[in-house]
């Protein structure tokens, strides 16, 4: 791993979105930056390379075609050319992206590894798309952040595949100092969500209300699309936003995506990062990760949440209890992304 922090000897290339800071690739180059890696980066940011995506003709292009928006070809003929031109050793691409064939070629002909670090399944309805299920056997490593992924793509004859979780920046997720707690009017919720809705979470979350009295705060896109959940609709937070509520609520859902093949999210990680209490689906990688937390910690259904929630905002020396454990348990520097990025570096041995 040594001569990996010589920033002059070892170059790394990361295909992955960098439009904002808390998105994976923007992370990982924070990561090969606090590590002197010399990095490059290709946006996926699909706004930011596909500007015909603003257009109606640009969208229907991109039905039609697979996905893919009319800059696809260019996009790919430039990575072409970067990897020809920067020649690193390890090419890492974040999440589902396919790329053209003079791509791995190109890797192949300068001697790079290229890697791809899998957030979501690429055969969920949401997700699927065959271009990138192609592409699984041409990588030389899947790091997958899902274990339950793990027999598929040895299936689809994928060369090495292994389990590597999400995990935490401390640059965006962190404990605020105690000044900057409170410091805004808004009404933080007994109980939050953050996260995207979808049908699955819409359904989970109406049952999960059906019978809880305390207040609900949900975050993310498109909860204001349900007319029964609107009205719990907090908005989009980011940055400082997203750790205060975190920290300020007095339990925050840790759910899973089961259609994703989720054993654990991004949240697992992030709501200790930020000093906050959560209570987490009932998934064999939860319990593993959360070895030694409490039962009442862990849901099973939605009704089993109510019932959790109500207990828990009643016994507040409990939750305590379980935000200072989740914190000894998640925030040391083996569950950071910069700790991910070696694991990636040191298993290509590059």
């Amino acid at each position: 791993m040594s001569g990996w922090l010589n920033p002059v000897k070892n170059r790394l290339l990361i295909v992955g979105n960098t439009s904002a800071d808390y998105h994976v690739g923007a992370m990982f180059l924070r990561s090969a930056k606090d590590l002197g890696i010399d990095v490059r980066t290709c946006n996926t940011n699909i706004e930011t390379y596909a500007p015909s995506m603003s257009s109606i003709f640009g969208k229907l292009f991109f039905k039609v075609a697979g996905k893919r928006p009319i800059e696809s070809w260019k996009f790919n003929r430039n990575l072409t050319e970067e990897i020809h031109k920067f020649r690193p050793q390890i090419i890492i691409v974040t999440g589902i992206f396919p790329l053209q064939n003079i791509v791995f070629e190109a890797a192949h002909e300068t001697g790079a590894k290229i890697v791809n670090y899998l957030t979501d399944s690429p055969w969920s309805r949401q997700n699927s798309n065959r271009r990138f299920t192609d592409n699984l056997q041409k990588y030389d490593y899947i790091f997958s952040t899902k274990k339950d992924l793990i027999p598929r793509l040895l299936e689809v004859k994928s060369r090495q595949v292994h389990f590597l979780p999400f995990a935490f920046d401390p640059f965006i997720h962190h404990c605020l100092n105690k000044n900057d707690i409170k410091t805004d009017n808004r009404e933080i919720p007994d109980v939050c969500l953050i996260g995207s809705a979808d049908r699955e979470r819409r359904h989970f979350v109406s049952r999960f209300m059906s019978n809880f009295e305390g207040g609900l705060g949900l975050y993310g896109g498109f909860w204001n699309k349900d007319l029964k959940l609107k009205q719990y609709y907090g908005g989009i937070i980011l940055g400082d936003a997203f750790c205060r509520t975190v920290h300020d609520t007095k339990i925050n859902i840790g759910i899973v995506r089961r259609a994703n093949s989720d054993g654990h999210s991004m949240r697992t990680y992030e709501i200790p990062a930020c000093g906050g209490v959560g209570i987490y689906e009932d998934t064999t990688e939860h319990r593993e990760i959360f070895s030694g937390y409490p039962e009442y910690g862990f849901f099973s259904s939605p009704e089993d949440l109510t019932d959790k929630c109500q207990w828990l905002l009643e016994h507040p020396i409990e939750r305590e209890e379980m935000r200072k454990l989740g914190i000894q348990i998640i925030v040391n520097d083996s569950n950071t992304y910069t700790s991910r990025l070696k694991t990636i570096l040191e298993m290509c041995n590059v």
